[in-house]
């Protein structure tokens, strides 16, 4: 009887495979790996950090064999739409721009915006003190969003990388004045590094103050599915209200950041 189970279960995935639904005993899961602490690759290369463990308490929750798949960021919603992986996990700020391609789970962090540059420089996070300055940021992130829209119009030199860790490499070699990036990430990060240890914050946190910053810089983190996999949507909604009732999720947070971050 159990081998009968065993192989009509793997029927039953093969048939919804072939007709294009998501496999939800087992799941793929999209994210950028240069984000630590959230994720990023240990020296065997697999993903580790707040968002791999989290990935494993909401699998648990779901009763779902799940993998983790490393993609770059400016091709992680497309790698989505196209079937590469079943959701995305990375971070991934819920704006009304990106919720036209995907769908999004309820939130499950949120972070502000904020400048680093050396520690003692004088620069200032005015429009005046901005004006001609380098600043790095993540492509396609909100950082890069909220910077293109409100301060390269007024002088500031927006440099875009393709992955977080390139943007510091830059700033450490002076060829930056700033990076632009998550608080959290960077607090928890590299500023806790050794190279992060000759930078500090400037100017305040970045939340929205009116409606026009608010759209851009959207409604905290949401896990993305495709449109069509609505299952999947309420599945992982019901894990994440179950780790943070279960106290796993403040477990993880004050693991990696010291507090929690929901």
């Amino acid at each position: 009887m159990k081998k009968t189970q065993t192989l009509l279960s793997v029927l039953l995935s093969l048939a919804a495979l072939q007709a294009g639904a998501v496999d939800l005993n087992n799941l793929r899961i999209g994210m950028d790996a240069t984000y630590p602490p959230f994720e990023s690759l240990n020296p065997s290369g697999q993903i580790v950090g707040f968002e791999a463990d989290l990935a494993q308490a909401l699998c648990k929750e779901m009763k779902a064999r799940c993998s983790m798949i490393n993609q770059d960021w400016d091709g992680i919603i497309p790698g989505l739409v196209a079937k590469k992986y079943d959701f995305i996990l990375s971070s991934m700020t819920i704006t009304a721009e990106r919720a036209k391609a995907v769908n999004f789970t309820e939130r499950y962090f949120r972070t502000p915006q904020r400048l680093i540059a050396p520690r003692g420089s004088a620069l200032k996070f005015t429009a005046d003190g901005m004006k001609g300055k380098r600043v790095g940021v993540q492509r396609g992130t909100t950082a890069d969003m909220y910077l293109s829209k409100f301060w390269a119009p007024r002088g500031m030199e927006v440099v875009r990388y393709e992955d977080q860790d390139k943007a510091y490499a830059d700033l450490v070699n002076s060829r930056l004045d700033a990076t632009f990036q998550d608080e959290l990430q960077v607090e928890a990060g590299f500023l806790k590094s050794e190279q992060g240890k000759q930078f500090a914050f400037v100017g305040p946190s970045i939340n929205g103050d009116n409606a026009a910053e608010r759209e851009v810089l959207g409604a905290g983190a949401g896990m993305a599915v495709r449109k069509e996999d609505k299952e999947l949507l309420v599945r992982l909604n019901k894990a994440i209200a179950a780790v943070r009732a279960n106290g796993t999720f403040h477990k993880l947070s004050l693991q990696y950041f010291g507090r929690d971050i929901y």
